[in-house]
């Protein structure tokens, strides 16, 4: 009956006078409600009538009025970021940042939205806004200005190296910590010089791009400029290697289920549609065309406490779920670290794959040929010769080394099937 009352008042309120008092009153009942998951429905339909309900001229006129508008738009985009809803949760944050233009919080989250939603453009926007509000700016913001700008479309890489150098000066000019953390696991020294080396190499500035690596090493991050992560690390790697063979300690024997299964494997992947596959969202390919499958969520997974599969790898490759279930350097991987990833990867003829290194030094990543043209689709890692795949055989590295790829075939794609387990030589640091 209260909710009667309540959603006839606030209908009747949309383009008339509005009473505060009783829209305070419905708000903490409809955020009581949410809170303890009762007449959910009802309570968001009324949070969004309230915010809908509240005019320019209101806000002008009524602090309290204004001081509603902001926590109901406050309380509805932090619900709908959790509700993992972006373009719902960016319509609050939106009205959030003309209510308080000076707090950079508004534009700073706007940013991330964007730039999830794949708005780099929108994203850059966002980030630079929230800079300018903070005095002598800031290093994080500035790196995600960059980020943005690298994954624009075209890259704005001259851009991104003017911010990245910014954030680079920024974090010397306050004294940061090499291993200063943003959040519970990004090192914030190692992924601005990961970036500013990156962007300089992509500018075809590779001995100024090797000075900015050798920074990290010289801070004890890095062991060497070829070896470069950005995730926290509680454990090292005494000794590691860029390519494992068989004869390698520590090579995935669990791999040879994959072989033995080969057959089955490629008859199920021949069977998957150009449109199952997504185009890589870092902008690392040029040439050619670069797409993949995700065969797992792993935010899911690590939110569930289990592999979540995606529909593809469930209703496609069904074996090959099965036998990765099986394999615990695979599952605990995905759970515990967060960034061990399932996914086949396809190169067109002519893609040629930056030079990039991968997040974190505790996992291997294996690569099984699926499908892969004879002598003309070649990995490059660290600073070794380039090794080709062949079909039917696996490719076994370690991507926190530097790597690059080349599909230099004329005719048929490069597919292969890549799979992430913890690395076999973890210490404990």
């Amino acid at each position: 009956a209260d909710w009667v009352v309540w959603m006839a008042v606030v209908v009747s309120m949309v383009g008339g006078s509005i009473n505060v008092d009783l829209m305070e009153d419905g708000f903490r009942n409809a955020v009581r409600s949410i809170e303890r998951n009762t007449d959910v429905q009802n309570s968001v339909r009324y949070l969004k009538k309230i915010s809908k309900s509240i005019t320019q001229e209101d806000i002008k006129s009524s602090p309290r009025a204004k001081r509603l508008q902001k926590e109901t738009c406050a309380f509805l985009s932090q619900m709908f970021k959790r509700q993992n809803q972006p373009v719902k949760a960016k319509k609050y944050l939106v009205k959030l940042v003309k209510l308080e233009p000076s707090n950079p919080q508004h534009p700073t989250e706007l940013g991330h939205l964007y730039y999830k939603l794949g708005k780099p453009e929108k994203a850059r926007k966002a980030y630079l806004r929230a800079n300018s509000l903070i005095p002598g700016g800031d290093a994080h913001l500035l790196y995600f200005v960059a980020e943005a700008e690298m994954t624009s479309e075209p890259p704005m890489l001259h851009d991104a190296e003017r911010h990245l150098d910014l954030t680079v000066r920024l974090l010397q000019k306050q004294g940061v910590p090499p291993r200063q953390l943003q959040g519970r696991r990004t090192l914030v020294w190692a992924r601005a010089l990961e970036s500013l080396g990156t962007v300089q190499q992509r500018l075809g500035l590779h001995e100024k791009a090797m000075n900015t690596f050798q920074i990290g090493v010289n801070k004890g991050l890095w062991i060497s400029p070829y070896r470069r992560f950005h995730k926290k690390r509680d454990y090292s790697i005494p000794d590691p290697l860029p390519i494992f063979t068989k004869s390698t300690p520590g090579y995935p024997l669990w791999a040879q289920t994959l072989i033995s299964n080969f057959d089955e494997i490629v008859e199920n992947v021949e069977s998957i549609t150009h449109e199952n596959f997504e185009s890589e969202l870092e902008n690392l390919s040029v040439g050619g065309d670069w797409k993949v499958i995700p065969l797992i969520d792993i935010n899911q997974s690590m939110d569930q406490g289990s592999i979540a599969w995606t529909k593809v790898a469930l209703e496609i490759l069904p074996s090959l779920v099965q036998i990765l279930s099986k394999v615990e350097e695979f599952v605990s991987c995905v759970l515990v670290l967060g960034v061990c990833d399932a996914f086949i990867s396809r190169l067109q003829p002519g893609t040629h794959i930056l030079p990039h290194c991968g997040p974190t030094n505790l996992r291997l990543r294996t690569h099984l040929a699926l499908k892969a043209p004879t002598e003309c689709c070649s990995i490059r890692v660290a600073d070794e010769s380039p090794v080709y795949w062949r079909t039917g055989e696996l490719l076994v590295f370690d991507d926190a080394y530097e790597h690059e790829v080349w599909h230099n075939g004329t005719q048929g794609d490069r597919i292969v099937l890549s799979i992430d387990t913890w690395h076999p030589n973890i210490r404990d640091q």
